[in-house]
């Protein structure tokens, strides 16, 4: 019979679909999203065959949101519009699934930098969020945080703090005082109070972030040295120098721990001290912090050579930066740039008469070995965040590829999952899949530089 024909197909079409999609989430979960957008637009076009079906505008936004982690923002453009039209003339209309969507094309616009465009979207999605979710809602945490990002970017920064705090009192009230996700929003709100001069309202919130780290990672990782680091800046700014010196050198102590002693990684964090002593006219200690920093990166990066055949395409990248960045601040401090680095090796916690050095790294080799033993078999990773949810984890992986669309320049985004035991279940954002440990760190170094705060170089086999 016709009839029963016409009640089996739907369902088959469905079934089709749901293998598709499965198939694409999977794809998308370790950063491919590539192989993930033909199965996305299979399933796309049977579900538009299919007018009854209510998840049309769902698998709209997610499409786009595969087009928009590859970069391809004028088609992510025109489906988020199609998502849109098609939540608002769904029946009944899904209030919530509308309002990521208008948060997904402001935030498109916002990667654009079309902030006049962005800011009203924004604006609709956590006024629909309210009304929907309730004020205390997380997703409504996020769209506050979101709107004050927007609002940071064009230096509007007493709009930005309000909604900072906002948001950051409505993840207390849900997570607790001291949940492992509420590092990142602190850290932010601190950063923005140090750029208002607000120090005595930044440092109880860099110190708790700290605390929050130790807690969660444990005194020797190195997401603990980049909260450790941040709190040493706001000390260099407020002249606080004998607080920020000791605080560098426990950073770098964790780093050498961490990443091996030749590591450049090690050179950044050296550059953060010799600015440090310059600022208080340390002459000699500054120039013998430059000096290792020098050595680190004359080892790292061949002496400076660019075209030398021992640098892959990466590497070549990466010390292209740090060389930069070594050129801005030789300039800054009156040091010959073409003047030779000695020749011998002083251990990067020699200059603190208050720190011992640091005991042999066991950890892993220096970055060069690790390189060359690890590159046919193992894949490196610029880790971003840590998160205890998957929903925050998306959040952060959606933020992050928009907020740094300039610095990642393509590179893929995962979230890992990873049982780690007594201390639970954890979800770790991740950028790039890099053949050598150094690029990666690269990466690293690009994005803080554009102002993000935690970044570190994980290894895994896939």
């Amino acid at each position: 019979m016709t009839l029963g024909k016409s009640q089996e197909e739907p369902e088959t079409a469905l079934q089709v679909i749901q293998v598709k999609l499965a198939e694409a989430r999977s794809l998308t979960d370790i950063g491919r999203h590539r192989e993930a957008l033909p199965h996305f637009q299979e399933a796309l076009a049977m579900l538009r065959e299919q007018p009854t079906s209510s998840t049309l505008a769902s698998l709209t936004n997610e499409t786009a949101v595969t087009h928009y982690h590859l970069g391809e923002l004028q088609e992510a453009e025109e489906l988020y519009r199609d998502a849109i039209l098609a939540y608002q003339t769904s029946t009944p209309r899904d209030e919530a699934g509308l309002a990521t969507a208008l948060n997904n094309l402001a935030a498109l616009y916002h990667r654009k930098r079309d902030f006049e465009s962005a800011e009203p979207l924004y604006q609709q999605a956590l006024s629909l969020r309210r009304e929907v979710l309730g004020p205390n809602h997380p997703n409504v945490a996020f769209s506050l945080n979101e709107l004050a990002m927007l609002y940071h970017s064009q230096r509007r920064l007493e709009e930005a703090a309000t909604l900072y705090e906002q948001s950051l009192a409505i993840e207390e009230e849900n997570l607790g005082p001291t949940h492992a996700d509420l590092a990142p929003g602190l850290t932010n709100l601190a950063v923005l109070y140090r750029l208002q001069g607000l120090f005595n309202r930044a440092e109880p919130l860099f110190q708790k972030a700290l605390a929050i780290q130790r807690q969660a990672f444990g005194d020797g990782h190195p997401e603990v040295a980049v909260a450790i680091n941040n709190l040493a800046v706001l000390y260099s700014v407020m002249g606080r120098f004998e607080d920020a010196e000791k605080l560098y050198h426990q950073a770098l102590e964790i780093q050498e721990q961490a990443f091996g002693e030749g590591h450049i990684s090690i050179a950044i964090g050296l550059r953060n001290l010799a600015i440090l002593f310059g600022r208080q006219g340390d002459a000699d200690k500054t120039r013998q912090t430059v000096q290792q920093m020098r050595q680190i990166l004359d080892q790292s990066c061949a002496g400076g050579d660019l075209d030398a055949s021992t640098l892959t395409a990466d590497d070549r990248a990466v010390c292209r930066n740090a060389l930069a960045m070594q050129d801005q601040l030789l300039a800054t401090l009156g040091i010959d740039s073409q003047a030779p680095s000695p020749a011998s090796s002083v251990s990067t916690t020699a200059t603190s008469s208050s720190s011992t050095a640091a005991p042999p790294s066991t950890a892993a080799p220096s970055a060069a070995a690790t390189d060359m033993a690890v590159e046919s078999r193992t894949t490196f990773r610029a880790q971003v965040r840590s998160a205890q949810e998957r929903a925050t984890a998306e959040r952060n992986l959606a933020s992050l590829s928009r907020d740094y669309a300039e610095v990642l320049a393509g590179q893929p985004g995962r979230i890992q999952r990873m049982d780690l035991g007594a201390k639970g279940v954890w979800y770790r954002v991740q950028f790039g899949a890099f053949k050598s440990s150094a690029a990666a760190k690269g990466l690293c170094d690009a994005l803080q530089k554009s102002g993000l705060e935690s970044c570190w170089v994980i290894q895994s086999d896939s």
